[in-house]
């Protein structure tokens, strides 16, 4: 099948990988994938939150704290892992991808709605 555009491609890509039904699976573009890795290169940006889906809620994960980075925000307010992140600024984290939690996590003063 020949694309007329990278962002045709890419949201073919999308596509296909949507009917796996898994939510763990995700394709990032080159943007989403650069900024994933220098997020995950041990500085503590944002809230100071290594997140990740609950495996056991399929399809309706919640996003749950992995861990707070030691000294950061997050842990500083009390967060702890296997706390379930409900809402980032008001905004529900049910139906958020991965890189878009993370990326609402990265800015330095925020509402977090959690539950232990």
């Amino acid at each position: 099948v020949d694309m007329p555009t990278r962002a045709a491609a890419y949201d073919a890509i999308r596509g296909t990988l949507k009917l796996l039904d898994d939510p763990f699976t995700r394709f990032l573009d080159p943007e989403q994938y650069n900024a994933l890795r220098s997020g995950t290169r041990g500085s503590v940006t944002g809230v100071g939150l290594e997140v990740g889906f609950d495996a056991s809620a399929g399809a309706d994960s919640s996003l749950v704290v992995v861990a707070p980075a030691p000294g950061g925000p997050a842990e500083q307010a009390g967060i702890k892992p296997k706390d379930v992140i409900l809402a980032i600024d008001g905004t529900e984290t049910k139906g958020l991808t991965l890189f878009q939690a993370a990326e609402k996590l990265q800015v330095e003063a925020m509402r977090l709605s959690y539950r232990s």
